[in-house]
């Protein structure tokens, strides 16, 4: 998970290792402006082509141009909840790419993003096309965390398959999962054993900085990397964009540690209560997951408060984003 960016330490130059490409503000500026189709195109491929062969179908694979997509997600109805993705293309072969960026850890990542394909999908279906001309619909998911616990690759990805014969039944929904920390500790293996990068690797290798001389040497024989350096130069020279990335990095990270803190306390309260109301009988278990969880939350909270207060933020500021009590507040030193 990301730390804190620091605002007095100022970005100069390209390929500094304390600037966070990762940061939405910046990824979105990268890769879903008009004028920087090529890279996310090139970007878009390198996630695609670093699957094994057998694994890509044809149109996911053949797409020679892509085009963006509304961000913005189809709504049936006013009452429907909005929903707005990072970056969205649709190749020349129709196959539509989301691509997310997750910077903490997120407990209802797969149910959002259920929704965001059967949106994504459902919008292809117009009046005079029949079923069997929809496409594909690949979300990839960019995480700065671990979402699997087990040792995988850093790539890997979820498809549709039947359960006796593990046949794939259809190529129309998958999910990509890039595991960053995965990506980190794999690439220090590959250099030690001197194996060659994919080009997915370049573009990890990027985002995370985590060589900068490399990144640097690379980009100089190849036109793409050139281009993305020369991008990220005209965003660290622009006062309004580094503002605008400053502030969403102070308060998104925060917003993430207090999100993280609910979620966690929440699961902790409620594991330690049922494994209680086993014994002691359903209902007095669920009333004292509810106390627990609640008491966990607060606990979790009071902790965030004590790091915003120690990063600077005003004291109202925390408790608008906390919501902590006076009380609460006043227990904090």
């Amino acid at each position: 998970m990301r730390k804190p960016i620091d605002p007095n330490r100022k970005i100069t130059q390209v390929a500094d290792p304390e600037f966070y490409r990762l940061s939405d503000h910046f990824f979105k500026y990268l890769l879903a402006k008009e004028e920087h189709a090529d890279l996310c195109q090139d970007f878009t491929k390198a996630v695609v082509d670093h699957l094994p062969l057998a694994f890509r179908s044809s149109e996911a694979r053949d797409f020679s141009s892509i085009s963006y997509s509304n961000v913005e997600l189809y709504r049936d109805n006013a009452k429907e909840k909005a929903g707005f993705l990072d970056v969205a293309v649709i190749t020349d072969t129709g196959v539509t790419f989301d691509i997310e960026v997750q910077t903490y850890r997120d407990q209802n990542l797969l149910q959002r993003e259920f929704l965001y394909f059967s949106r994504l999908y459902g919008m292809q279906h117009v009046k005079g096309k029949s079923y069997g001309e929809l496409k594909a619909v690949e979300i990839v998911n960019l995480l700065d965390y671990n979402f699997f616990q087990e040792e995988t690759p850093y790539h890997t990805f979820s498809e549709v398959r039947h359960s006796a014969t593990s046949k794939v039944i259809t190529d129309l929904q998958i999910l990509h999962f890039i595991e960053i920390p995965k990506f980190e500790r794999m690439q220090d293996q590959k250099k030690q054993q001197k194996v060659a990068m994919s080009r997915l690797d370049r573009w990890l290798q990027y985002l995370t900085c985590s060589d900068p001389k490399e990144v640097l040497a690379f980009a100089k024989s190849d036109e793409i990397f050139g281009k993305v350096l020369e991008a990220e130069k005209m965003y660290i020279n622009n006062k309004e964009l580094m503002r605008k990335y400053y502030e969403e990095n102070r308060d998104g990270y925060w917003e993430g540690v207090i999100a993280n803190a609910k979620a966690e306390g929440i699961a902790i309260g409620e594991a330690k209560a049922k494994a209680e109301g086993i014994a002691e009988g359903i209902a007095i278990g669920e009333a004292k997951a509810k106390a627990e969880a609640k008491a966990e939350e607060r606990k979790n909270l009071l902790a965030a408060a004590r790091n915003l207060l120690a990063e600077g933020m005003d004291r109202i500021k925390v408790q608008q984003v906390t919501q902590l009590t006076d009380a609460e507040m006043a227990s904090i030193c």
